[in-house]
């Protein structure tokens, strides 16, 4: 498949990494989403780099130190990168190791990158969503738990004023709440 065909069916782009002359190419869709100027299409990789996150640097050198020398030739990491526009995407990179120099050093990488920031919006609002579901449940054990309470104040209100009258039995039981309050 083509990069431009590759580019119009959605959210995936090819990139290439040139190791040995310091430079990345990317797709006009992936620098359009990077917000690049479309024919900025071609960077160095450390102006590239600069726009990773620094927790996902981590992942990025790891697997770029462990490429040749017998580990395998693919490469597959999710990470955040912050665009020109200063908005945060998320991407997945995918690919392999093309070429090696004669210590096995990689000299070429080419890869599919694929924008995954709204699958990540999407789980980060479904956690967000079952906090507010486990939250509405506590809250609704607590009004459970409150209205149980006000049934048994009634009750020990209604029973005070059957055996003593309402005037007395409505200072009973406010001293009575009083004390309870002091105890908690």
């Amino acid at each position: 498949m083509s990069m431009r065909k590759l580019d119009q069916s959605g959210n995936v782009s090819l990139f290439s990494w040139d190791i040995s002359n310091n430079k990345i190419t990317l797709s006009s869709y992936f620098a359009n989403l990077l917000a690049f100027e479309t024919q900025d299409t071609t960077q160095s990789y450390d102006s590239w780099r600069a726009l990773i996150f620094s927790d996902d640097l981590v992942g990025l050198d790891f697997q770029l130190k462990n490429a040749g020398g017998g580990a395998p030739n693919c490469f597959s990491l999710e990470m955040q990168k912050l665009c020109r526009n200063g908005k945060r995407r998320w991407f997945s990179l995918a690919g392999e190791f093309c070429e090696f120099d004669s210590n096995n050093k990689p000299l070429s990488f080419r890869g599919i990158c694929q924008d995954i920031t709204e699958q990540k919006q999407s789980l980060y609002e479904a956690s967000v969503l079952k906090e507010i579901v486990k939250e509405t449940k506590r809250v609704k054990l607590i009004h459970v738990e409150l209205y149980s309470s006000y049934n048994l104040y009634s009750l020990i209100l209604e029973m005070f004023e059957k055996l003593c009258g309402s005037e007395h039995s409505v200072l009973f039981f406010s001293s009575l709440i009083n004390a309870k309050e002091l105890l908690d």
